[in-house]
């Protein structure tokens, strides 16, 4: 999935989206110096997630390519509804240093 966003506030943007929900992130790190990101997950069911990001680069610097994955076997409509959420936070978030959490 695309997205539109800075990459600065890519983690702030997956703690909300794991909330959201119902997963918590267990481990993050930055792979291929600051162009990348990896996220580990659990569901509130005990289920392994993974969150993974590229930056857009010089060509594009606000574009971020996102993948997920929930569940062994994958859950599209977790999936998709967990990129949506980073997505949706990463829109409150841009161009700004804060922006309120909605119920």
């Amino acid at each position: 999935m695309d997205m539109n966003g800075d990459w600065d506030d890519v983690k702030a943007s997956v703690q909300v989206a794991a909330g959201r929900c119902e997963m918590a992130v267990v481990a993050s790190h930055e792979v291929a110096g600051d162009h990348a990101m990896e996220f580990s997950l659990v569901t509130v069911g005990d289920e392994p997630a993974s969150l993974k990001f590229e930056a857009g680069g010089d060509r594009d610097p606000r574009r971020i390519r996102a993948w997920a994955r929930v569940g062994t076997f994958g859950d599209t409509v977790r999936e998709r509804k967990l990129l949506g959420e980073v997505d949706s936070r990463l829109v409150q978030l841009r161009g700004r240093d804060w922006a309120p959490l909605d119920p």
